[in-house]
């Protein structure tokens, strides 16, 4: 009589391919959907710079997740893991994406002051990447997330940290390159310094 063994392949199938589309990219945020993959009880996200060691973000069973606060014109990359009941990765899909570019006539510093019994200066520093500061007369400096539309300029200020308390405030703006200066909401007039 011959020995029965049972074999099963399961621990060597090749693990489901996942499928991560871009929906929206902005300067600050990448808004991503991914196929579901059958037996999948969550899934692993991980996201990072494109080169660099990605870092753990979180475990979802939603099929999409939004990344914000992220720098304008950099290139990330986002693995998708799919795990079912037994701990077992059983699809991957990866994905690299570059979020928009800032609008290149307002990168620099720009400089506001006036003289009310003493001399009083706003200055906002937008850097390529998206980020910069704002400083309110003798205030420290807080740390800006910007972008611009054509006639838009959207200031994210953080009290503390990017990812800390912030407030947005949406603007007009119109750029004079040829006097190096911006107006912005119809009433201050910003030079660049």
């Amino acid at each position: 009589m011959g020995l029965m063994t049972s074999c099963s392949d399961d621990d060597d199938a090749k693990p489901a391919g996942i499928t991560i589309e871009a929906t929206e990219t902005t300067e600050h945020t990448i808004k991503v959907t991914f196929n579901e993959v059958a037996d999948a009880l969550f899934y692993d996200i991980e996201f990072g710079k494109k080169g660099e060691t990605l870092e753990y973000v979180e475990s979802s069973t939603i099929l999409s997740f939004d990344f914000d606060e992220l720098k304008a014109g950099t290139d990330y990359t986002i693995k998708i893991t799919a795990i079912n009941s037994n701990g077992k990765e059983i699809g991957e899909g990866t994905i690299d994406i570059t979020t928009k570019d800032v609008l290149s006539t307002l990168v620099g510093e720009w400089k506001y002051t006036y003289n009310d019994d003493e001399e009083k200066t706003i200055i906002y520093h937008f850097d390529e990447d998206g980020f910069g500061t704002y400083k309110y007369f003798t205030n420290d400096e807080q740390i800006i997330m910007w972008s611009a539309s054509d006639d838009q300029l959207t200031i994210t200020t953080y009290t503390s940290q990017v990812g800390g308390i912030s407030s947005t405030e949406e603007v007009s703006y119109i750029v004079y390159p040829e006097n190096g200066m911006v107006k912005i909401d119809d009433t201050t007039y910003f030079f660049m310094e």
